[in-house]
């Protein structure tokens, strides 16, 4: 007996769904990066919190969030190496945001090259 899959209007459905309830969190910047580290989507709390719209960070890697030290010290390639190797990896440190300003922050980064901020 065949199993009973969904039907491509059901999942498109649901995969729209979950696009608007993680777009709808401002309190957090939940965010998808590619495995090089660039930006592949953007919530409006991510917009909230480190100042870019989407149209301007998605395609620029997420190293711009990062200190001139941690740049300097390879801590964001580090952390998508160390995020593929053990399946997540949990960081905190200053971001920068796009005023420059800086923002104590706790990140959750896993291997699917998703990130979530607070």
């Amino acid at each position: 007996m065949p199993l009973d899959r969904p039907n491509t209007s059901a999942v498109y459905d649901t995969a729209e769904q979950f696009h608007i309830l993680v777009d709808s969190v401002e309190e957090y910047a939940i965010y998808m990066l590619d495995p090089n580290g660039n930006v592949v989507t953007w919530n409006t709390g991510a917009q909230k919190i480190k100042g870019y719209t989407a149209e301007e960070i998605v395609g620029k890697n997420f190293a711009c969030f990062y200190t001139a030290e941690d740049v300097a010290a390879d801590k964001p390639q580090s952390n998508l190496r160390e995020a593929a190797r053990r399946g997540h990896i949990r960081d905190q440190g200053l971001r920068i945001r796009k005023d420059g300003s800086t923002c104590a922050n706790n990140k959750a980064q896993r291997a699917t090259a998703g990130a979530i901020d607070r």
